[in-house]
């Protein structure tokens, strides 16, 4: 920049370079540095943290909405099984009735395991 306005590079004058030796500024403008950069990590992991808890949060909802549908779901097939004639028994429709209530369980002891596993990691961080 001082070339720019007609002027050429000189090194610092003697007492800023004593001052920069005595004062280290060199190793205290690292630490500052240092710490800012820490400041600014340990914010994006209080937001990541946060989000996790909401995640889990969201994953409990979901595993009881989905487990709680699964056992209507059976309930209602069982009943309808205990006042079925056998001969109107459709053996096509009630496998599929009973495929699709296992499913919706299975996606609720999924939500339920993901949701456990992320309370285990939000565990691990110290503060939940």
């Amino acid at each position: 920049m001082a070339a720019a306005y007609g002027r050429t590079e000189k090194p610092a004058p003697g007492r800023w370079r004593e001052w920069y030796k005595l004062w280290t500024w060199r190793a205290r403008a690292e630490a500052w540095d240092g710490m800012i950069e820490a400041r600014a990590r340990g914010a994006v992991e209080i937001e990541h943290q946060q989000r996790l808890v909401e995640h889990l949060e969201r994953q409990r909802r979901i595993a009881t909405a989905n487990l709680s549908l699964a056992e209507s779901m059976i309930a209602a097939a069982a009943r309808r099984l205990a006042t079925v004639n056998v001969d109107e028994i459709d053996v096509k429709h009630l496998p599929a009735f009973i495929r699709a209530a296992a499913a919706v369980a299975d996606a609720g002891t999924n939500a339920e395991a993901q949701a456990l596993a992320v309370d285990r990691l939000v565990a691990s961080f110290g503060s939940y």
